[in-house]
Parts: C-alpha cells; sequence; structure tokens
C-alpha cells in the first residue's frame, strides 16, 4: 500500500497501518520539516547578512554627514560662522541700513517716474484726440 506523505493521518487512519507504514510516514513528516526548517535558516542567514551590511552603510553615511556638517573648512556650521561674521561686520559699518535707505530712495523715483509718464500719455491722449 502507498503513503501518501503529506496526507494528514489522525489517530483513527495511524490504527490501521503497521508500524512500518507508520514510521514512513513519521519518517517523510519529520524529513518536510527539516528542509522546511533548513529554507529558514538560509533566510535568516541571508536576512542577517543584508541588516549586516545595510548597518555598514548607515554608519559610511553618518559619517560623511558629520563631516560635511562640522568639518572646519567647508562644514556647514563654519559656513554658517563665516556668514554670521560676515553679517556682523555689516552691521557694524552700518551698511544693511544705508542699503534699506536706498531701496526706500528708489522706491520712490520710481513712483514719481510712473507718475510723470502717466503725464505724459495723458498730455499725448489729450492733444491727438482733443
Amino acid at each position: 500500500m502507498a503513503i501518501d506523505p503529506h496526507k494528514d493521518f489522525g489517530p483513527q487512519a495511524l490504527q490501521q497501518l503497521d508500524i512500518t507504514e507508520i514510521l514512513k510516514v513519521i519518517l517523510s513528516q519529520m524529513q518536510s520539516i527539516s528542509s522546511a526548517l533548513g529554507e529558514h535558516e538560509r533566510d535568516q542567514v541571508s536576512v542577517t547578512s543584508r541588516l549586516d551590511s545595510l548597518d555598514e552603510k548607515i554608519s559610511d553615511i553618518k559619517k560623511l554627514l558629520t563631516n560635511h556638517i562640522t568639518d572646519p573648512r567647508d562644514g556647514v556650521i563654519s559656513r554658517v560662522e563665516v556668514h554670521d561674521r560676515y553679517i556682523s561686520q555689516l552691521q557694524k559699518e552700518e551698511i544693511i541700513e544705508k542699503v534699506k535707505s536706498m531701496k526706500s530712495y528708489l522706491g520712490g523715483i520710481q513712483k514719481a517716474l510712473w507718475l510723470v509718464f502717466a503725464g505724459l500719455v495723458g498730455l499725448a491722449f489729450k492733444v491727438l484726440f482733443y
């Protein structure tokens, strides 16, 4: 009698089989469990190696970012400090206030030029059409 190792054997089905057939069923079930565990272990090793490589990449990125931020020559912190020194120097020389006053002065001149332009256009219409 041929035994299907994938068949679910309940207690009543096992009582109808002789001991050699029961041992064959148990052996086939153990082999399927063993192969499933082997695949699981391989998957676990693969995931572990991937996690290790990912951890190395993260540490490399961390080092790169740390160097990019704290580098004394070209780092972000040094650039901000240079910018702050430049701004404080400009404030000491009152250049920023001069630039702001110049912008407001130019804004007033621009308004005056628009008034002159509008007046000339109005004068041109009056001369041409009246």
